[in-house]
């Protein structure tokens, strides 16, 4: 294990570290807290099996969607198999469409890094509803509803 000392990580309060592995074995990795003894968080991730669908999500940052013209999201499409792990080898690209008083920012065809593609979503100035798609090649699709305010 090796801190990531650069000039991305330089002034982070707590720097990555990368593992340096001799082998692999799928399953499950867990981490976990503990505060005087007693355990005080966890995080278990799994290795991912064939990549089966995409999971849609915005990005809102704490903060809701105003309908003023100018607000901007993040949409992220997970690539994951049956069980939700994320395929971190999947690279093909996703299709996201969007319906409602918005449009998306870019290209609307986005090639997934790590098995996460991104975009932006810009709202419209009338508030409701706003439909997201997101699809890629055979994979089950994933649609949200967001709703924006005025």
């Amino acid at each position: 294990m090796t801190q990531d000392i650069n000039p991305n990580t330089s002034n982070l309060c707590h720097p990555p570290f990368t593992f340096n592995l001799n082998s692999f074995e799928p399953g499950i990795l867990r981490a976990e807290s503990f505060k005087e003894g007693v355990l005080w968080a966890s995080h278990s991730i799994g290795t991912s099996g064939k990549a089966a669908k995409v999971k849609v999500e915005p990005d809102f940052t704490g903060r809701r969607l105003k309908a003023d013209g100018g607000d901007i999201i993040f949409i992220l499409a997970f690539i994951t198999d049956m069980e939700g792990n994320i395929d971190i080898n999947y690279s093909l690209p996703v299709l996201f469409e969007a319906n409602g008083n918005s449009f998306l920012i870019g290209e609307n065809t986005v090639s997934a890094e790590a098995g996460i593609a991104t975009i932006m979503l810009k709202e419209g100035t009338a508030s409701g509803k706003i439909n997201v798609k997101a699809s890629s090649s055979d994979l089950l699709s994933s649609e949200i509803e967001i709703f924006s305010e005025k």
